[in-house]
């Protein structure tokens, strides 16, 4: 895939304008297919041995022919979602041989959980029609799926894009240093430069991994937050922070949640969680076009919001 560079800056400031520079055909490739991970997890060698677990509780012939057999697979599936959530499926022959990927993190287990919950619930009420042909099934599943896409790409989209836009964000940089440390994490948190003076480079990149999971999780939260506000009974995991106890996340990123919490509550024209069904890009000649702006309309609108609600945490992390 092939991107335009869209580094420019504006004619009457000189200064470089953050939305309007946002790569968007790089971050687009790298949400174009952003359920790749959590398809791994779902192998053929998977679906097989699901199908020797259900045989091993259904042995009767009968039970594997004619309108029986839509049963089995609606049992292999919701198995398969039951797994997922336990992050657990052992071979069929070697019960101490895990077929999931070990890497996997919890957020890939629990979109691939979602993805084939909806799939269940398509298939069950297909069951319940007294007349349905398979190919238009096939078509509402196909479509059903597309949308799943669609609103993970919108949302990848959004979360590199904040964090495009934020980065190097004196406030928010303050904001990281002062929650690494009061969560006794001083010997972390160091600048840049001091990283690259570093005589110990494992060692700086181990804390550079841990000021930028810190700033991951502030802009994963404020995402999260916006999108519970607009689709509260959303079921697919959009972000990291869904799937993520939040003992596990540092304290000053807990009181922003509550912060964008209120912040989203007492917005009155939020958009609607419509745009996230909905395809904003295409393709012509290699190169990713929007076919609408409401992506980076939607990008200033939260980045506005989220530079005033990270300045409130400053105020209060810092007693001012």
């Amino acid at each position: 895939m092939m991107f335009p560079d869209a580094e420019h800056s504006t004619a009457e400031t000189g200064k470089t304008d953050k939305i309007k520079d946002f790569n968007l055909a790089y971050w687009i490739s790298i949400a174009d297919d952003p359920l790749d991970e959590t398809g791994k997890l779902i192998s053929s060698y998977v679906l097989k041995t699901l199908v020797l677990y259900e045989w091993q509780k259904n042995t009767n012939a009968k039970l594997w022919t004619g309108s029986n057999l839509s049963q089995r697979l609606i049992s292999i599936l919701q198995e398969l979602v039951r797994r997922l959530k336990g992050k657990k499926l052992t071979s069929f022959f070697y019960s101490d041989y895990s077929l999931f990927q070990k890497d996997s993190l919890d957020v890939h287990f629990s979109n691939a959980a979602a993805i084939i919950q909806i799939l269940v619930d398509r298939l069950e009420s297909f069951k319940n029609l007294p007349e349905y042909k398979f190919e238009d099934c096939l078509k509402e599943i196909a479509q059903d799926l597309t949308i799943v896409s669609r609103k993970k790409k919108l949302t990848t989209f959004l979360s590199f894009g904040l964090r495009h836009t934020s980065f190097g964000y004196d406030i928010l940089q303050k904001v990281i240093k002062k929650s690494l440390i009061n969560e006794g994490k001083e010997e972390i948190y160091e600048s840049r430069e001091s990283i690259c003076r570093s005589r110990h480079p494992i060692e700086a990149a181990y804390r550079g991994i841990v000021e930028d999971k810190e700033r991951t999780q502030f802009l994963d939260i404020y995402i999260q937050a916006f999108l519970d506000q607009i689709a509260p009974e959303e079921t697919l995991a959009l972000t990291n922070i869904k799937v993520e106890a939040l003992e596990s996340l540092s304290s000053a990123v807990k009181q922003f949640k509550d912060i964008a919490r209120r912040r989203m509550a007492g917005h009155d024209d939020l958009p609607s969680y419509s745009l996230w069904s909905q395809e904003h890009w295409t393709i012509e000649h290699s190169f990713y076009k929007l076919t609408s702006d409401e992506p980076q309309k939607l990008l200033a609108l939260l980045l506005k919001m989220f530079r005033e609600d990270i300045k409130v945490l400053h105020d209060r992390l810092h007693g001012c």
